[in-house]
């Protein structure tokens, strides 16, 4: 349904059903008591009830393939590029309005995409739906936001600024 609903032009959609899982899910998987009609904390099942009385499952597997999915690609906003000229990505964070505390940073780190390791953080402006964006890189590149430069040289570090919901092009040249 999230990916339904980005292709439709609708990621507020996609994001608010990717945040009511995500934060289901990790309250149940991060909690520190145990309660044997429930999964074990630190694991997490393949069903997702949305009322945990009714879970009935035996499988664990770590935090799990999809919320990691939508964590990043539906909430963070982090997705592929169909220019393969480049190294590219689109950016389209879509945080809810729960997480858009003036001054709240949210980051991913270390991650690895078409072989260059990185750091991405966002920090919410006073004016709430505006993310001040810093990307940390393994190895210096210009930086390109829809065409921009955020620098005149090669960095490792780069600052611009992102609307929430609004995608962009993230474009890395040597």
């Amino acid at each position: 349904m999230a990916e339904a609903a980005l292709a439709a032009g609708a990621p507020e959609v996609a994001a608010a059903l990717a945040a009511a899982v995500v934060d289901r899910v990790y309250r149940e998987m991060d909690r520190r008591e145990r309660d044997d009609d429930r999964p074990l904390p630190g694991v997490a099942p393949e069903f997702w009830p949305e009322d945990w009385s009714t879970y009935d499952g035996h499988d664990g597997y770590g935090w799990g393939a999809t919320t990691a999915n939508l964590l990043l690609r539906h909430l963070f906003g982090l997705q592929e590029s169909r220019d393969t000229a480049h190294w590219a990505a689109r950016l389209a964070p879509a945080l809810p309005t729960s997480l858009l505390v003036p001054g709240r940073d949210y980051a991913v780190r270390r991650l690895t995409y078409r072989g260059l390791t990185f750091d991405l953080a966002y920090t919410v402006s006073a004016e709430a739906d505006r993310l001040d964006a810093l990307l940390t890189l393994d190895a210096p590149r210009r930086c390109l936001i829809d065409g921009v430069p955020t620098t005149d040289q090669p960095s490792t570090v780069h600052r611009f600024t992102l609307r929430n919901a609004r995608p962009v092009s993230l474009v890395l040249t040597p």
